[in-house]
């Protein structure tokens, strides 16, 4: 319950302004209940932040594992362009930017930066075993190292996050024209 309340709560409240009390006022358990589950509140953010991290990297991860059924390489390619396109969409800017402040949480908390690195690294991993059994189908380059086509695929993504802050940012249709281009010679046979 804790849990799941200071997840709720980190959809409003940043994660260094969030309270014990504004957590244990929303969830109605006792203060001695966090001792028992938690080292401190610190530890029970680091966790709530560390498991909306996980939701946001399995939705994606999750949308490259449905092209296991593809039938071929011309529905492999729609469905990885829809995907590419769906993950860059300025209705993610949100999910973009909250992965770009864990990070930088992560540089003043070792613990938390351990529990992500964990994470980025199962989704790296697991992405790649994927992009293995693609390149085993043909489908994608066999020339390249399937695990740092997906850090770099990661990195991408993120990269999204530089123009959802500037001044003037691109316009969706202008960025995807652009990182479609680099998508295709990343990943596509010629």
């Amino acid at each position: 319950m804790l849990l799941d309340t200071t997840v709720e709560l980190l959809e409003t409240v940043h994660m260094d302004e969030l309270s014990l009390a504004m957590v244990l006022e929303r969830c109605g358990v006792s203060h001695g209940s966090l001792y028992h589950h938690f080292d401190d509140l610190s530890d029970l953010v680091e966790q709530a932040v560390v498991q909306r991290f996980e939701v946001g990297l399995q939705q994606s991860l999750e949308g490259v594992r449905s092209m296991l059924d593809c039938t071929d390489t011309d529905d492999f390619r729609r469905r990885a362009e829809q995907l590419l396109t769906m993950l860059m969409a300025p209705e993610r800017r949100r999910y973009r930017l909250s992965r770009i402040e864990v990070f930088s949480a992560a540089l003043t908390r070792p613990r938390l930066a351990e529990q992500i690195a964990r994470s980025q690294q199962r989704v790296i991993d697991e992405q790649g075993d994927l992009f293995a059994e693609f390149q085993r189908r043909g489908w994608l380059r066999a020339d390249l190292d399937p695990m740092v086509m997906s850090a770099v695929l990661v990195s991408m993504f993120l990269g999204r996050a530089v123009d959802d802050l500037s001044e003037r940012p691109v316009s969706a249709e202008d960025w995807n024209q652009v990182s479609m281009v680099a998508f295709r010679a990343l990943l596509f046979p010629t």
